[in-house]
């Protein structure tokens, strides 16, 4: 994790930064089914950046929203396959409902390492 705000009780916002790589040069990257056969394209596949926000309404509900940038890395660029673009970028919005005691908003606050992510 990059950084993270929280502009109140309820919110939540921060950065998040991963890289991805193979386990070894004659992996195939099974999203795209790209495999490199002379090994040269490296383990790199890409970076992922998160920006992500989350905020609880009341004691029952939690909206998350997203986006999440994909920049390929060496193997992707280097090898033949569907991902042409250099920049893939995802969203995303989900609305939990917690069921229950309204006192599970304290037992799970927001945030990465307490179960609401």
């Amino acid at each position: 994790q990059l950084t993270e705000w929280r502009p109140g009780p309820d919110t939540l916002l921060f950065v998040k930064w991963r890289g991805i790589w193979l386990a070894s040069e004659h992996d195939i990257f099974w999203t795209t089914r790209q495999r490199d056969p002379t090994s040269q394209a490296g383990r790199f596949v890409a970076h992922q950046i998160e920006v992500v926000g989350k905020h609880f309404v009341g004691d029952r509900f939690l909206i998350d929203g997203g986006v999440v940038f994909v920049p390929q890395g060496d193997f992707l660029r280097r090898t033949p396959g569907p991902t042409a673009e250099p920049l893939s970028t995802y969203t995303y919005l989900a609305l939990t409902l917690f069921f229950g005691n309204p006192a599970i908003r304290e037992a799970r606050p927001v945030g990465p390492g307490s179960g609401v992510r």
